[in-house]
């Protein structure tokens, strides 16, 4: 979808979690439209070249920012978050069980979270992560 961007990034949300979630009770289900969430490590390199292949800075995404999180840029359906340390916050993502990212952090799940609890419970995740 995006190509070599000549540094590493990672697929994230609701596409990652489908993937990770096909074999669970807690299935992700994902439509045409659902959007592409990608990430990496901020530099300022990144992002100027991220804004010249056509993204723009969403001054809408406050709500989705995290501790973690920099710049929100977007382009079309993809979401692309530049963050102080996007193996730290890989580590995190990749171990979230399918059941609590379903009931907690999904927010297309029957359990509809509030972005500010998402939010709230990434911040938690990232806390623990840090001790």
């Amino acid at each position: 979808m995006l190509g070599d961007l000549g540094f590493p990034y990672y697929l994230g949300g609701s596409r990652y979690m489908a993937e990770r979630c096909a074999e669970s009770a807690y299935k992700v289900h994902i439509i045409e439209t659902t959007d592409w969430d990608f990430y990496a490590t901020w530099a300022k390199e990144r992002e100027e070249l991220l804004l010249q292949k056509g993204f723009t800075i969403n001054q809408n995404a406050q709500e989705y920012r995290d501790s973690e999180a920099i710049v929100v840029l977007e382009k079309g359906n993809i979401d692309f978050i530049l963050r102080m340390n996007a193996e730290f916050y890989h580590s995190i993502f990749e171990n979230i069980i399918p059941e609590f990212y379903y009931k907690f952090l999904w927010k297309s799940s029957p359990y509809q979270p509030q972005r500010k609890d998402i939010v709230l419970c990434m911040e938690q995740l990232l806390s623990i992560r840090r001790l």
